[in-house]
């Protein structure tokens, strides 16, 4: 039995940017098989923090060639805002040593 390839990712903190997205999406085109949702952490520590550690990971099989697909990620702006969360996401890819987006 063959699986259909997802073509896109989106990694978000919670349920509530997950139930966004998939509305979004959904009344885009997109179908459920279609989009990959990665099991964020639901009350075990820092959303945020996973969210900037699992978009590294993805960028690693990304560049690696083991996937070919979109990616969207979530995350609350907090007290950084839209640059200081593009700051953090750069800094986790340096610190990781793959290509920044």
């Amino acid at each position: 039995m063959s699986k259909r390839k997802v073509s896109l990712v989106i990694i978000c903190e919670d349920k509530q940017q997950e139930c966004f997205a998939r509305k979004f999406l959904y009344g885009m085109g997109w179908t459920k098989d279609d989009i990959r949702f990665p099991p964020y952490p639901i009350g075990r520590g820092s959303a945020e923090q996973w969210v900037r550690e699992a978009y590294v990971q993805e960028l690693k099989s990304h560049h690696k060639g083991l996937r070919s697909y979109a990616m969207i990620t979530i995350i609350d702006g907090d007290n950084e805002g839209v640059n200081g969360r593009i700051r953090q996401f750069d800094n986790q890819c340096r610190d990781q040593k793959i290509p920044v987006r």
